[in-house]
């Protein structure tokens, strides 16, 4: 998948293990760096993982007159998606017993239900039969480099 915005940066997915690893780290610094520093989690490896990443689709966004990716946003859904391979190679690549809390199975809130108390309730009820929790998707991590935002 790739989608070009503004003829300055292409949107698109990891397309190995390489890339992924090097969103997950852009993320990371983004993070690191930033006012979200109160939500995140100081890492020895210098990635930014959580139990979702298996759970969602990637996206970078590369600016094109660089090639570099200078931006990222991931795609939650409910369900493993093809993108939990880059994520399973990379854990084991650097160290398993580090990352384990990737794979915790003990229920975790969908990204988007952790933002505020009660939030679950309010999406069960305004749910009430007519979705199923696998068809959500949330929007979220998104970063761009500070340098690339005027840009836009």
């Amino acid at each position: 998948m790739q989608f070009i915005l503004m003829s300055q940066f292409v949107l698109l997915e990891p397309k190995n293990v390489y890339e992924f690893k090097e969103l997950i780290s852009l993320r990371y610094e983004h993070y690191k760096s930033g006012k979200q520093l109160a939500f995140f989690k100081d890492d020895q490896y210098g990635y930014d993982l959580d139990y979702w990443d298996r759970k969602s689709i990637h996206l970078g966004m590369k600016d094109t007159d660089s090639d570099k990716f200078v931006g990222y946003i991931r795609m939650t859904r409910n369900n493993v998606t093809h993108h939990a391979s880059f994520a399973d190679q990379m854990i084991a690549e650097i160290d398993p017993l580090h990352y384990k809390y990737v794979y915790d199975q003990e229920l975790q809130p969908f990204p988007i239900l952790s933002y505020y108390p009660g939030a679950q309730d309010i999406l069960n009820s305004e749910i009430n039969g007519h979705y199923k929790l696998d068809t959500l998707c949330s929007l979220g991590k998104l970063t761009i480099h500070e340098a690339h935002r005027s840009r836009l």
